[in-house]
């Protein structure tokens, strides 16, 4: 039996309208830098981490 490590697919499945829809909004709007979902993401972020604020970075090394 082979059990997987991460299943994103099935994961995915269940959300995958709302992420075709989000993703099409992002991509017609070009508000993949500094957009609303950025800065909604962001306020998400530090709400689930108890913090005052957070700022979503392309990668680690931006955040060093």
């Amino acid at each position: 039996m082979t059990i997987p490590y991460l299943d994103l697919a099935r994961t995915r499945a269940r959300i995958d309208a709302q992420l075709q829809e989000r993703w099409r909004r992002i991509l017609d709007t070009n508000s993949f830098v500094l957009g609303p979902e950025v800065k909604e993401f962001e306020h998400s972020f530090a709400d689930y981490l108890d913090v005052d604020a957070c700022a979503g970075l392309a990668n680690g090394t931006d955040a060093s």
